[in-house]
């Protein structure tokens, strides 16, 4: 496949939006006079993010140091992990990963001095929790041959860290890659296993990485030369205990692709048992890129999807130097650097920047579903447009269970994707530096999310379990997502049938009174459920837990505040219900002849029902609150804002289960209200009254005879 091809190929219709900076970014490390090594970083699944990386004040002997930066914006003090005369940055290399709680961070440093007095390299690792304190202390992982060389990664999960590495093992054959796995408190299980068959020539390892399956890949970078390649991206995968399930295979092309060396790669685990690889691919004739990145996505059975393809829209300069990061719905982020360092459209189609912001290199992104489909143009990661930018590393949280993997059908980085580099303005007085910046991609509603907000920028989902499920399923958003207006500042969800509303959500902006959004919900079921907000410009989140047999309301003030935590208890005002069946009542059939006259302010339901709501506020103000049709069965009342429900009732018929009218009600308000439920059949009354300043949700299902 020809170059231009592969970039055809790559400019499928996206149809998002490409992710967003929620923050500028921020300086990690800087270092006047001395060096600094590239930084690694992990997200933890509260949404901390924590980097790595090593820093020497005077020449090459330095610290290891590791910090943590809390989702509210505020950091824990940098931890030494460890330093003295082993330590050198410039060959340090650090690596970090973690299963969501706890981290596992690896360098390469000098090992203990040999019989001859020879100290070679060997690569370190240390456990941490996510309170960074010490689970197991720096422990030499390697150590199989004369010295280890660059080229060391690891993979964790909830019961092993897997450490892989380059040893040199017999100078004729050169080297050859390793891996060796511990628990989690720093004890080995067993012996370093060799990943390949054959040693001949160097191997050296590109990367590994831990199935959601439990398998584990790993990909090297193969050496051993041939007519059509300098150099190959080679793969493999073992079972948990790295005992091998297939023989190694070549990733790259083996004609070459589209150069003569094919070096750098990277692998990440997808949904499902799913991967993907990124590597440079290296030409020798300079047409029309000497250097390129090529990405090739593989199915749950291992089997290439596709062809290798470049992630770029711009093939006009050198792209090198890929990183990889899964999201937690099955899509990937790649990550590359850009810049002119042969290509001859730098040189011979005129004026061209040496990296397309202007700077000498520069770093991009993009992201892609699963099968390799772009989902959004580019997007630029390092925004300095001056100097050398280079050395990226990406890291997004852990994927979560897979009932939130149906909360969308396309790549989101709304869980937190964050990208660290090492930068050097090039000026005076101005030395090299580590940044790091966190990502949001714009809300998408759909059949399981919702957008609310100016310019959509809140995304909600909800995932409910009712009794007797061995699992979590997501809710639906009323009339799959919309027609609401896309500024509407409120989102319903329901659980069971689509017109039974059982959970309605609002976010309105309180900045000017306390500094934060305010966070509203309403609950019409008594179901178990998680409801999740989260602020694609802020980066923060908030979730709220409803246990089973309650009827909860709430109104959070404090939910988006800067100063606020990840998964805060929900803000109940509501008592448990025993009484309320799990059931789904059946749809009302009109009586003959109707009864209820509808109008701005009652609402009818089959003809029968007529529901009105009455409300008085903080001030001693108030009136009847105005319909806002919802449902045939379901009806909202506002009592401020025309697009913004106060209070929802619904009326469901279960007769078929204890012979009764069922009445549900929520409020998204704490002022004081009455809900009048007329039947004009039976000539019965149900009557709610809700205190000042309390939030009420309940379901009454002896309300009104049949």
């Amino acid at each position: 496949m020809t170059f231009a091809l592969l970039v055809l190929a790559a400019l499928a219709a996206w149809a998002v939006e490409p992710p967003r900076p929620v923050a500028d970014s921020k300086v990690l490390a800087v270092v006047p006079e001395g060096s600094l090594s590239p930084s690694a970083s992990a997200v933890l699944s509260d949404g901390s993010v924590v980097h790595a990386w090593a820093s020497a004040p005077g020449q090459i002997v330095g610290q290891l140091w590791v910090q943590r930066f809390l989702p509210n914006g505020r950091f824990l003090p940098p931890l030494m992990v460890t330093s003295g005369v082993d330590l050198l940055v410039p060959f340090a290399e650090p690596q970090l990963a973690t299963d969501g709680e706890r981290l596992a961070l690896t360098w390469r440093a000098l090992r203990p001095p040999e019989p001859s007095g020879v100290r070679p390299f060997g690569v370190f690792f240390t456990l941490l929790d996510d309170q960074m304190q010490t689970l197991a202390p720096p422990t030499l992982a390697s150590g199989i041959g004369p010295r280890d060389r660059f080229g060391h990664r690891l993979a964790v999960d909830a019961d092993q860290v897997i450490v892989g590495f380059t040893s040199i093992t017999d100078l004729p054959d050169g080297a050859d890659v390793f891996a060796r796995r511990f628990d989690w408190s720093g004890q080995p299980i067993g012996s370093s296993v060799r990943i390949h068959e054959e040693t001949f020539e160097d191997q050296i390892l590109g990367d590994l990485a831990i199935l959601s399956g439990g398998d584990v890949l790993f990909v090297w970078d193969d050496f051993r030369g041939g007519e059509a390649s300098l150099g190959d991206v080679w793969g493999r995968r073992l079972d948990a205990d790295l005992e091998p399930l297939t023989p190694s295979f070549q990733i790259s092309p083996p004609e070459g692709g589209l150069g003569t060396r094919q070096d750098g790669s990277r692998i990440a685990a997808l949904r499902q048992d799913a991967f993907v690889v990124a590597w440079n691919s290296i030409s020798g004739d300079g047409e029309p890129a000497s250097s390129a990145v090529l990405v090739q996505p593989f199915d749950s059975g291992g089997a290439a999807i596709g062809d290798p393809f470049v992630p770029y829209e711009d093939p006009l300069r050198d792209q090198h130097d890929p990183r990889l990061a899964a999201l937690e719905d099955g899509g990937f982020v790649v990550a590359w650097t850009d810049e002119c360092l042969f290509a001859p459209s730098c040189f011979d189609a005129g004026p061209v920047a040496p990296s397309r912001d202007g700077s000498l290199s520069g770093i991009y992104g993009r992201v892609f579903d699963g099968l390799g489909n772009p989902a959004a143009p580019d997007f630029h990661i390092a925004p300095t447009p001056v100097g050398q930018q280079m050395w990226v590393d990406l890291a997004a949280a852990p994927l979560a269970d897979e009932a939130r993997l149906a909360l969308d059908n396309r790549p989101s980085v709304g869980d937190g994707l964050v990208a660290s580099w090492w930068t050097s303005p090039l000026t005076p007085g101005s030395p090299p530096n580590l940044q790091f910046r966190q990502f949001a991609s714009p809300c998408g509603p759909g059949p399981r999310r919702a957008c609310v907000g100016a310019q959509d920028r809140f995304q909600v989902s909800a995932l409910f379990q009712p009794p007797g499920a061995d699992a979590p399923s997501a809710g639906r958003v009323r009339d799959d997502g919309g027609p609401l207006d896309p500024d509407d500042a409120w989102a319903a969800f329901w659980w069971f049938e689509p017109g039974n509303l059982d959970f309605a959500v609002k976010v309105l902006d309180g900045e000017a009174i306390t500094g934060t959004h305010w966070v509203y919900g309403a609950s019409l079921s008594d179901v178990a459920f998680e409801v999740e907000v989260f602020d694609a410009t802020s980066g923060r989140r908030r979730r709220y837990t409803n246990p089973a047999g309650t009827f909860a309301s709430f109104g959070d003030v404090e939910g988006l505040l800067p100063a606020g935590v990840v998964g805060a208890p929900l803000l109940t005002s509501g008592s448990a219900s025993t009484k309320s069946p799990a059931s789904v009542a059946s749809p009302l059939t009109p009586p003959i002849p109707p009864s209820c006259i509808p109008s701005a302010t009652i609402f009818c339901i089959a003809d029968r029902f007529e529901v009105q709501v009455s409300w008085t506020d903080f001030l001693g103000n108030g009136g009847q609150g105005r319909v806002i049709e919802l449902e045939d069965e379901t009806v909202g009342f506002w009592f401020f804002d025309p697009a913004v429900p106060d209070v929802i009732v619904k009326v469901l018929d279960g007769t078929a289960i204890n012979d009764h009218y069922w009445v549900y009600y929520g409020s998204l308000s704490n002022v004081e209200f009455e809900i009048r439920v007329l039947d004009y059949l039976r000539i019965q009354e149900a009557i709610y009254r809700n205190d000042l300043g309390e939030f009420a949700s309940a379901g009454d299902v002896e309300a009104l005879d049949p």
